[in-house]
């Protein structure tokens, strides 16, 4: 686990798409207003541990660091100490999410949603076409067929081993790093995981607040997580599910081993069901489209490699460039 120091602590969000980013992205912007950032990079690129410190020298005020396209391991410096923060869901869950996710979205839509190994900014019309026009099972066939970007992604993640043959060294590799990381969450125990996280964080901050408004909530989702895995395995025909499963055997151990590793830390921290109760009192989940203009966001900033500039969508989908 990271040690507290004299450093500047920068919490570096390890986003995996459809893993509740956009509601952690929330949590620190109520915290800590415009120090807080998001940036992706056109063109598809890994952001580069020298792009990320780089950043941070220019805009020392940022607290909070989050993008699609960081990798570990965290970047060594002497002036900051990253404290990272990354959350799992369940295979089988995230990839209904990412289909429901992407029925909604128009066929312009500026993100790539099923090229997983490089998420890029580009218009990707005929993955949002196939989730429109297939059904569940298609849709998870299909992916099956045609790419191998929805097995294991998320220990290809953490091991940053995104475009290799994943083994039981890369598998150990992930299993280390996500032990190291102070917040560390599951999707369907998202509450647990904050509420667990809060005695590693007060090393360096007092006063956080976690409580949450969830964003890009699901309308009409079962909240029942074991009855919502049953109906989305009933949407399944036996061959696909069977096929689902293996391709992504070290993504269902992570996601294990991560339950594990948050069943340790809650039974370390005193009267836990206590703080976890007063906790969820002070939650309000509402959907994202009606919550989404009641706060302070900050931009996402996206970087063209191209010209060298950072720049962010306004309303009106123009490019508004920054230093």
């Amino acid at each position: 686990m990271i040690e507290h120091n004299n450093k500047k602590p920068v919490l570096l969000h390890f986003h995996i798409f459809k893993n509740a980013g956009n509601t952690i992205q929330w949590i620190f912007e109520k915290n800590f207003s415009s120090d807080v950032v998001r940036i992706d990079i056109e063109n598809g690129k890994f952001m580069s541990q020298k792009f990320v410190l780089n950043y941070l020298k220019n805009h020392p005020k940022l607290k909070f660091f989050s993008s699609h396209q960081i990798r570990f391991p965290l970047p060594e410096s002497n002036i900051f100490q990253f404290i990272p923060i990354l959350f799992l869901r369940h295979p089988l869950d995230r990839i209904y999410s990412i289909y429901n996710f992407n029925r909604t979205r128009p066929l312009d839509w500026i993100y790539s949603i099923y090229n997983f190994n490089r998420i890029r900014p580009l218009k990707n019309r005929i993955s949002i076409e196939k989730a429109k026009s297939l059904n569940f099972n298609e849709f998870v066939e299909w992916l099956l067929r045609k790419t191998n970007d929805i097995s294991n992604l998320q220990t290809r993640f953490v091991s940053n081993r995104m475009d290799e043959e994943l083994n039981d060294n890369d598998f150990q590799i992930a299993k280390n790093r996500l032990k190291n990381c102070t917040i560390l969450g599951i999707v369907d125990r998202f509450d647990e995981s904050l509420v667990s996280s809060l005695p590693l964080l007060s090393k360096w901050y007092k006063n956080l607040k976690m409580t949450y408004e969830s964003q890009n909530f699901t309308k009409n989702r079962n909240e029942n997580f074991e009855e919502r895995l049953e109906e989305i395995k009933s949407k399944l025909k036996d061959g696909v599910i069977n096929e689902f499963y293996e391709n992504n055997d070290f993504d269902f151990q992570l996601y294990s081993l991560a339950n594990k590793e948050i069943n340790n830390r809650i039974e370390s921290i005193k009267d836990f069901e206590i703080k976890l109760l007063e906790f969820q009192k002070s939650i309000s989940k509402k959907n994202f489209f009606l919550s989404r203009h009641s706060h302070h966001r900050s931009k996402h900033v996206r970087y063209s490699s191209e010209s060298n500039s950072y720049y962010f969508i306004n309303k009106m989908q123009q490019k508004i460039f920054i230093e």
